[in-house]
């Protein structure tokens, strides 16, 4: 994601500026356009946790916003969440990010001081898993390289009804080996 510099001029509003959408091309589930007023919410100070939490309660990431310096004015954020017409806008600081180190959650090259994260309802419900790579001790605990790591379960989903949790490893559906392809893919 692009990330503002700090001491840049914000002409007009630094959440539209710095603002990136999620690329959904090839993505089964797709989200749906909201028209009411979005709600504000502040990170727990876990991102994983609140990334988890969003998907949990079916709705999937439109975009980000990052740059350098003070907090704005949150009405700015939520301008920028209504453009996108996003249902939530999640609003981070650096200080408000587990372990304090300044890291970008979005962006692995820089720092940031101010995230906003954009979310609207998903389209489809799909099998309702969101996954991640198997951590090599897992595999090693279980004999067996591959598949893929359960992170979040969506509330009502396939995946729900079927009794699938957090931290449960997938190494098949229908008799295929599953393979993680890509950091936060979701089993549609």
């Amino acid at each position: 994601l692009l990330v503002g510099c700090a001491g840049l001029p914000h002409a007009g509003n630094p959440y539209q500026t710095f603002y990136m959408d999620q690329d959904f091309s090839g993505v089964p589930v797709q989200p749906v356009p909201y028209s009411g007023p979005p709600q504000v919410l502040r990170s727990s100070g876990n991102y994983d946790h609140d990334v988890a939490g969003m998907y949990i309660k079916g709705y999937t990431l439109l975009g980000a916003s990052q740059f350098m310096g003070a907090a704005p004015d949150p009405k700015l954020a939520v301008e920028q969440a209504e453009r996108v017409k996003a249902s939530h806008v999640l609003l981070y600081s650096r200080s408000s990010i587990a372990g304090g180190n300044g890291t970008c959650p979005l962006n692995s090259v820089g720092r940031c001081d101010q995230t906003a994260e954009y979310y609207a309802p998903m389209t489809r419900k799909g099998f309702g898993v969101q996954t991640d790579d198997v951590p090599a001790d897992v595999s090693a605990r279980i004999g067996r390289p591959g598949g893929v790591l359960v992170k979040a379960v969506r509330q009502g989903s396939p995946a729900e009804k079927a009794g699938l949790q957090r931290d449960d490893v997938i190494l098949a559906i229908a008799g295929q080996s599953v393979v993680f392809y890509s950091y936060g893919a979701a089993i549609a």
